[in-house]
């Protein structure tokens, strides 16, 4: 496993001149969250400060282990990318959530089996895109007790915890930048957990946020976007899934917004691989699917 490292940063802009970078960004890309909601806080200092940008993947959802990581995941993967480009960094961070099921109380072998095979297919994709990013499981950081202020936060839920002590860590490794998704008049959404962070830690990271996946459930539309707990309702990012069989046998209201997202990723996806765009967006994205190796 690759360790994460801090090079010698080339002389960066000022903090105010990154910020206003990826406010221009957000605003003219589809993928990140834009208009009157605006809920991105890309705060100077922190992106000064920075030289990494960096988001999650939970393994669980709704108290069980996830049953397969979504396409909708790319979202996150291509805005990374996008905002390394836009702000002349190196490298870009994914920190996959194992020690936090864990802590959750989900069955420590099941947890890291899982864990593992989440961070090699995000490794496997990422090595298609050819993109720098590292990708590392949380339990690499260190025992929760070994984590920056972990020990205060004992009045919190044991994950909500490790994640406030996880950002904090993967901001002292020059990752002050975190992605996250969100949905507008969401109760709770990753701008939960960042608000805790600033409650517990202060003001030491900026952060910028993408949409929320969906789902072929016409009764429950939206899902986040890396975990998933009926396969059959989502896309899945892994050989073998047939995009367009899917999407043909869900109600058509779900799939017609399935599309429309599959068309930000599509669309991201040519600008950033310089592949040729199609009229059907799950056409360039199978063709990503296509090249992902089988699990041995």
């Amino acid at each position: 496993m690759r360790a994460f490292h801090r090079p010698i940063a080339p002389v960066a802009p000022d903090g105010g001149a990154l910020a206003e970078r990826l406010t221009t960004l957000a605003r003219r890309q589809e993928l990140f969250l834009r208009g009157a909601t605006w809920p991105h806080r890309l705060r100077p200092a922190a992106l000064e400060q920075s030289e990494a940008a960096w988001f999650g993947v939970g393994v669980t959802t709704g108290g069980r282990l996830s049953r397969g990581l979504p396409l909708d995941v790319l979202g996150l993967l291509y805005a990374q990318e996008l905002v390394r480009r836009t702000l002349g960094w190196s490298r870009s961070m994914i920190l996959v959530a194992d020690s936090n099921a864990q802590a959750a109380g989900l069955d420590a072998l099941a947890v890291r089996r899982l864990g593992v095979q989440v961070e090699r297919r995000l490794r496997e994709t990422i090595a298609q895109l050819d993109f720098p990013v590292e990708v590392r499981l949380s339990s690499s950081l260190g025992r929760p007790s070994a984590l920056p202020g972990f020990a205060r936060l004992a009045g919190l839920p044991p994950y909500v915890a490790l994640q406030l002590a996880q950002t904090e860590r993967m901001r002292e490794l020059g990752a002050g930048l975190k992605l996250g998704w969100a949905w507008p008049g969401a109760v709770q959404d990753e701008r939960y957990f960042d608000d805790l962070y600033r409650r517990e830690y202060g003001p030491g990271i900026a952060s910028i946020y993408v949409s929320g996946g969906s789902t072929l459930d016409p009764r429950r539309p939206r899902a986040c976007p890396y975990v998933c707990s009926t396969p059959e309702s989502r896309l899945l990012l892994r050989p073998g899934e047939e995009l367009e069989r899917k999407l043909s046998r869900a109600p058509r209201t779900a799939a017609r917004r399935y599309q429309r997202l599959l068309g930000k990723l599509a669309r991201a996806h040519c600008r950033l691989t310089g592949t040729e765009r199609s009229r059907r967006p799950w056409v360039v994205l199978q063709g990503l699917l296509d090249e992902l190796p089988c699990a041995p």
